[in-house]
């Protein structure tokens, strides 16, 4: 078997479980069209959400997108959750760069990616959802961002959307700074798996 595919299959395997939390995002918020910084090969979105664009500037990930798009379709078409026409598109880039997209989104998802919040945030429609984690500190920098609200946190897939006030509390001084230098979150007193914000302005 090729090595993409074997390389894309794994991943797809191993990351599978995201399915549900993709679909707890879905029965919750009003989501269309998906943009996926940082994706490297993990294609779960497009198991829930039709339209997803994918960006990294990893070659084995622009290999897989450009060489096995058809595998990667076929992987998707077995398992996809909805009737509607399957739309993914790849760019490879990284994703602090300038970007001409030609559509505004109703999902960013940060994951393992570093500061996705940070340079994406303008591709997201006003009301739109950022999903991230604080594995780089992207959600800690999405909090004391006025761009965004936190609105609901998703731990052991499950929703809440209620007592948000006790996260991002830390014992120590937040120093940002230090959180974008070292991609290290702060130790916060209680933490969740996912963070969900809405952009305000």
């Amino acid at each position: 078997m090729n090595k993409n595919i074997e390389k894309l299959e794994s991943y797809f395997h191993q990351f599978k479980y995201r399915i549900k939390i993709f679909e707890i995002l879905s029965k919750n918020f009003d989501i269309k069209n998906v943009l996926y910084p940082g994706s490297y090969v993990d294609i779960t979105p497009s198991i829930i959400f039709y339209d997803v664009t994918y960006i990294d500037n990893n070659k084995i990930a622009n290999s897989i997108f450009k060489n096995n798009i058809s595998t990667v379709y076929e992987i998707i078409e077995k398992e996809k959750k909805y009737t509607s026409k399957l739309n993914i598109e790849f760019i490879y880039s990284d994703y602090w760069n300038e970007m001409d997209l030609n559509k505004s989104f109703d999902l960013l998802i940060s994951l393992y990616a570093g500061f996705v919040s940070q340079a994406c945030k303008k591709y997201l429609k006003k009301d739109g959802i950022l999903f991230v984690n604080d594995s780089h500190g992207d959600a800690t920098s999405a909090y004391f961002d006025n761009t965004f609200e936190l609105i609901g946190v998703i731990d052991n897939n499950k929703i809440f959307f209620n007592s948000l006030e006790q996260y991002f509390i830390s014992k120590k001084e937040i120093d940002l700074v230090k959180v974008k230098n070292t991609m290290k979150p702060p130790k916060y007193i209680k933490n969740a798996d996912f963070y969900i914000f809405k952009k305000v302005r």
